[in-house]
């Protein structure tokens, strides 16, 4: 049985700790990934290996020690991981006292209420909602108005009380093109 030291920010792997070989980061399998969401630093677990290409990955975690009845202590197959999860726990304690208020991830200081990786997230949400379009459409349109109106500014003495609108129409028209292109 190993102690849990710390899981990495992405939770692809974990740090151990064993009293006689010392702390070692471990990666993870996919479907040990989403089990250990469940364990939290400092609980005592009990775990199986493979290699792959030199990197050792944890195929099998659990809170409890496996015994077989023939051979003594064996841990069972990356298979018998279970599915059922539990809701996700904050990864790490806040050392600095802030923390995301979305992921619980810690912060280095309280300047944001969340990390990087959520407000990415939440401006990709509100950047897709309706009203956000609406409002995007709104600035351009009055971007170029008012393009459109400085332009004619340029052209006086060319422009006169005939003209003005198809002038008007033509030059909103084309800078319009410019800016959807």
């Amino acid at each position: 049985m190993e102690q849990v030291k710390a899981k990495s920010k992405n939770g692809k792997s974990v740090l151990l700790s064993n009293p006689e070989v010392g702390d070692r980061w471990y990666a993870l399998s996919a479907p040990v990934e989403k089990f250990v969401k469940n364990i939290e630093i400092g609980d005592d677990v009990d775990f199986r290996t493979s290699e792959d290409n030199g990197v050792e990955i944890i195929s099998f975690i659990s809170k409890e020690p496996i015994v077989d009845k023939k051979s003594g202590y064996v841990s069972t197959p990356a298979s018998s991981v279970p599915t059922k999860l539990a809701e996700p726990t904050t990864i790490y304690p806040s050392v600095t006292g802030y923390a995301c208020k979305v992921c619980g991830a810690s912060l280095k200081d309280g300047k944001y209420e969340t990390c990087y990786t959520c407000s990415m997230k939440l401006r990709k949400e509100q950047a897709s909602s309706p009203e956000e379009q609406s409002k995007q459409e709104s600035i351009k349109r009055l971007a170029v108005g008012n393009a459109t109106s400085r332009t004619m500014i340029a052209m006086q003495g060319k422009i006169d009380e005939t003209n003005v609108v198809a002038v008007f129409n033509k030059i909103y028209d084309n800078i319009l093109s410019k800016v959807n292109a």
